[in-house]
């Protein structure tokens, strides 16, 4: 169903559900091939794209055993016999890819025992070694994303900013980080916290980052595109200029910008229904993707062609991930071909160049 409205229009009232548990730890993972170079305000990439073929993808997934949330590798649709990433008590989950497809990040508790705390962690998909540890800050760290040249991870934390902030203030006060890579040094993005648990995904041009930011404690959710100064001093943020691209009376969340950069794909939630909604960058224009039921945007398959989505039962505490045509005139497919199990949270892998 494709509507227009108008840019900052109000859809509803909003009064956002739990959704699936492991939302609430989950992100984004944008996924775009290595070789990006900034393209301007547009923020497009290379076009076309790497060869991709759905049927043949491999893609990590968020799955539950005896209760815990694991990372499985899945090769391709039909792939019954998943590889496990992970395997450890507690929560593990949020992937995102490195740009090469080698190597997978995401957030777990594994490194506290007493207490929760989480971190991100590096791993390599197909087992050849542990996870490693990027981050070891007493606060939170989590929702991690990788950024299109492999040089940077955003992500989200409740570290403290500043001597006069105690923990109980650092914890309302999350804020949006890049972690290099190589050197492990943090930065901070945002100048004033997002105020809400959710992470961040990167613009194709790798000089912005889509990020959802709360009105006031109970107030409505918005869409935000921030510039970055990836050479700014250490001493202020990275984030200079801000762009609100959804602002209504919805919870809006998960952003996740196309492969070429014109649109993008968001939850809108409301007390009825989370809403896939795509957004032309250009236009203004909204297509909303599903009219009821509860969806949550995952991310773009790199071609472009599809929007991965997980679909959440709350009656049967069921989690699907399912495929939308972006443009509404296609109908929905799911993604698991030859298995019913569930699943959430696809992490395509990258479709690296020649």
């Amino acid at each position: 169903m494709r509507i227009r409205v108008p840019r900052f229009g109000a859809l509803g009232r909003a009064a956002p559900s739990a959704g699936p548990p492991e939302r609430r730890w989950a992100t984004v993972a944008f996924l775009v091939p290595p070789l990006v170079a900034a393209c301007g305000d547009g923020g497009e990439a290379p076009w076309p794209p790497p060869p991709f073929e759905l049927d043949s993808a491999s893609f990590v997934v968020t799955a539950y055993e005896e209760g815990d949330p694991e990372l499985f590798l899945v090769r391709n649709r039909f792939d019954t016999l998943w590889a496990r990433v992970t395997d450890r008590p507690g929560l593990d989950n949020s992937a995102t890819w490195s740009p090469d497809g080698e190597w997978v990040v995401f957030h777990s508790d594994r490194s506290s025992a007493d207490s929760l705390d989480l971190d991100l962690f590096l791993v390599n998909p197909e087992g050849r070694v542990p996870p490693v540890p990027l981050t070891s800050d007493p606060a939170f760290d989590y929702l991690p994303s990788y950024s299109p040249d492999g040089r940077y991870l955003a992500f989200l934390s409740r570290r403290a900013e500043s001597p006069r902030e105690s923990e109980g203030d650092a914890a309302a006060r999350a804020h949006i980080y890049l972690l290099e890579v190589v050197g492990r040094t943090v930065h901070r993005v945002t100048r004033t916290p997002v105020n809400v648990s959710l992470g961040a995904s990167w613009m194709p041009d790798g000089q912005s980052l889509l990020i959802a930011r709360r009105e006031g404690e109970d107030g409505p959710t918005a869409l935000v595109r921030v510039t970055l100064d990836l050479g700014a001093p250490a001493d202020r943020p990275m984030g200079t200029r801000e762009e609100v691209l959804v602002a209504d009376s919805l919870f809006n969340y998960t952003p996740a910008a196309s492969p070429d950069g014109r649109r993008i794909a968001y939850t809108a939630e409301s007390s009825e229904a989370a809403r896939v909604v795509v957004l032309d960058l250009e236009t203004g224009e909204r297509t909303v993707l599903t009219d009821a039921g509860f969806h949550y945007v995952d991310t773009w398959t790199p071609d472009g062609e599809w929007v991965a989505v997980t679909r959440w039962d709350p009656a049967q505490g069921r989690r699907e991930i399912w495929l939308l045509d972006p443009d509404g005139e296609l109908p929905e497919m799911p993604l698991l071909a030859a298995t019913n199990r569930s699943a959430s949270d696809v992490a395509f892998r990258p479709v690296v160049r020649p």
